[in-house]
């Protein structure tokens, strides 16, 4: 991560508890329907994914398409868990008061992205909500610099 820098405004610091709070839930439902993709919902496509893929007419390879789908959807929940575990290390250790990570906003910029290429909307919600908190208070923390005659 980027090189961070402190400071404190009159006698208190500026915290970072609510983007915390925030990306810790996010990394817990990534986790969460991470493994719901992994392990239920891979399961039924493995059992189903033939039939509904020949129901449609989209069968051209046999069992090799239907596989194919089912590898897919376990590399899409695998990626999804690793976004998850990264949220939750993000926000233990690289988000400390009254300090700014160019670092943490390029990943929750990555994470909104990539919750809007996949349509994961509560994904979405969730690391734009703390994308913008995490930017407003930089912005209160660039200010009190200024204040405070540091660049």
């Amino acid at each position: 991560m980027a090189p961070e820098r402190n400071v404190s405004i009159g006698s208190k610091s500026v915290n970072r508890k609510p983007e915390k709070i925030v990306l810790i839930a996010a990394g817990m439902y990534n986790i969460l329907m991470a493994s719901l993709t992994v392990f239920v919902y891979s399961n039924w496509l493995k059992n189903s994914s033939y039939d509904i893929l020949q129901a449609r007419g989209l069968l051209t390879k046999g069992v090799s398409d239907a596989n194919s789908l089912v590898y897919v959807s376990q590399i899409y929940g695998f990626i999804v868990a690793v976004i998850g575990v990264i949220s939750l290390m993000v926000a233990s250790r690289y988000m400390k008061a009254s300090s700014i990570s160019k670092g943490v906003m390029v990943y929750l910029g990555v994470c909104v992205v990539f919750s809007l290429a996949t349509a994961d909307w509560l994904g979405l919600v969730a690391y734009s909500v703390c994308f913008v908190l995490y930017n407003a208070r930089n912005k209160a923390i660039r200010l009190s610099w200024k204040s405070a005659g540091r660049s």
